[in-house]
């Protein structure tokens, strides 16, 4: 997908152009995404749908959040069928002993559905039940990593002394998460898979102590992301069509058949880059991986570089290190002395290479598979029409 030729016309006037912007994008900026997907609302707290082929604006600051496809293989995260007595179509109840468990029915929090769950009775010694989320059919490769997720909160926690997500068969997948509190949070958990897994049923466990035990739960929204290295925003099915969803890839996109330039702006990511796996922040390439100039987190840490690369070699300019949740500034600048790059006021890396045929941007990716995507936020971005000097890197990247 490529973004029209705007950008360029508002360059030849002078520029800078601002490709995003707190909640919107610049003129020529495309944006594609084959489904539905959820965002934070502008007050950080609230989750809501954005549409097919709409840009998500993330939270309180607006950035545009760029993830990679991803799916739920949980068949009823919306918890629909739920009534007082009677749980969501697909979940039940394991291990209760003599403690008295009863689905209070649907409850609605910050733009989230779930369930209530009440636990009473005395309990003669310390012990654990299972909240069965659903079954995923799905199988696992021995060595995969996949991820779970789930929104709860506490009404009521007497006696409950912890919580865990739990994948019953699944290599012994059990999972403390932070206890639930009196206000709705999401919690997540990663498994690696000593042996291959099927048809992995995920269970949210309620550890308790002996005696009186009287909790009143609320979950939302629980999540089976099969092969991922860590947890992504809620996917979730058409509501009234209980099945296992898929979220496709955000692709913003700009043609950009400049011979120089320079981008400036500020990211987010949430979480180190997994092992193997670089985060995308921004790409200019010729519609290929062979010609390209990618800005990303390198793989199993939290380094920004640029890899430059010119007919399949590449050159890596290391920028320096980042803190995940914490935003951070980058300049990636290019023209006839070759590439460069900044971050946070830093040193500015370059080299004398220059990839020949760059015509488009990529946003929130370094590969052009978009196998390489950020899960992170972007914004605000900017375009300037020069390679500008070493210096004006540093200061436009300051923090």
């Amino acid at each position: 997908m490529l973004g029209s030729t705007n950008a360029l016309h508002a360059l030849a006037a002078g520029g800078p152009v601002r490709l995003v912007a707190a909640g919107s994008l610049g003129a020529g900026v495309l944006f594609a995404r084959n489904s539905t997907a959820q965002m934070m609302a502008a007050d950080g707290l609230t989750w809501q749908e954005a549409a097919a082929n709409q840009p998500r604006f993330h939270g309180a600051a607006r950035r545009l959040l760029v993830a990679g496809e991803r799916s739920n293989a949980l068949p009823n995260p919306r918890a629909e069928g739920a009534a007082p007595g009677t749980w969501p179509t697909g979940w039940s109840i394991s291990n209760a002993s003599s403690l008295s468990v009863t689905c209070n029915g649907p409850v609605a929090a910050q733009g989230m559905t779930g369930i209530e769950v009440a636990i009473a009775g005395e309990a003669s010694a310390a012990g654990n039940l299972r909240i069965n989320l659903g079954t995923a059919a799905v199988t696992i490769p021995a060595g995969g990593v996949s991820a779970f997720s789930i929104g709860h909160q506490a009404v009521s926690a007497t006696g409950m002394t912890g919580a865990q997500l739990r994948a019953p068969g699944a290599s012994s997948a059990i999972m403390s998460v932070a206890p639930p509190g009196a206000t709705v949070a999401r919690v997540s958990a990663q498994h690696a898979y000593a042996s291959a897994a099927s048809n992995i049923a995920l269970g949210y466990v309620v550890l308790f102590g002996a005696g009186t035990v009287n909790i009143v739960l609320r979950l939302y929204w629980p999540q089976f992301e099969p092969g991922a290295a860590f947890a992504s925003s809620p996917i979730l099915p058409p509501a009234g069509s209980p099945a296992a969803g898929t979220r496709a890839a955000d692709q913003p996109s700009l043609a950009l058949a400049a011979a120089q330039g320079t981008l400036a702006g500020t990211f987010l990511l949430p979480q180190a880059a997994p092992a193997g796996i670089d985060q995308g922040l921004l790409q200019l390439d010729d519609g290929t991986d062979g010609n390209r100039v990618a800005l990303r987190n390198a793989a199993g840490g939290s380094t920004v570089e640029a890899a430059v690369v010119s007919a399949g070699t590449a050159t890596i300019l290391a920028g320096g290190t980042v803190t995940p949740g914490t935003p951070f500034r980058v300049a990636l600048a290019w023209g006839g002395g070759g590439v460069a790059l900044c971050l946070g006021s830093g040193t500015v890396r370059s080299t004398a290479t220059l990839p020949s045929g760059l015509s488009r941007l990529l946003i929130g990716h370094a590969a052009a598979t978009l196998a390489r995507p950020a899960f992170g936020e972007v914004g605000p971005l900017d375009l300037h029409p020069t390679r500008l000097p070493d210096a004006t890197l540093q200061a436009l990247t300051a923090p």
